[in-house]
């Protein structure tokens, strides 16, 4: 299992260009399953919080947003 969680930073282009807005946080889950040597299933979830840029790009309050997947991988 994966656990992942970051911060998706973008440049602020202005004044400061050396200032930083969070354009969202991401919580990303994953596991990964070996069904036999050749045959893996993959399934995640994640959630995306909007950051400042986000939401100055949409003009106030912006939802987050989430995402799951499933995935069987077969290597020849």
């Amino acid at each position: 299992m994966v656990f992942f969680c970051s911060n998706v930073l973008s440049h602020n282009i202005g004044a400061d260009s050396h200032s930083r807005r969070a354009i969202s946080d991401v919580i990303y889950l994953e596991c990964i399953h070996a069904i036999n040597f050749n045959t893996y299933l993959t399934g995640g979830l994640s959630i995306s919080f909007p950051g400042d840029c986000i939401k100055t790009a949409v003009g106030g309050d912006a939802p987050n947003w989430t995402g799951a997947f499933l995935d069987v991988v077969i290597k020849f």
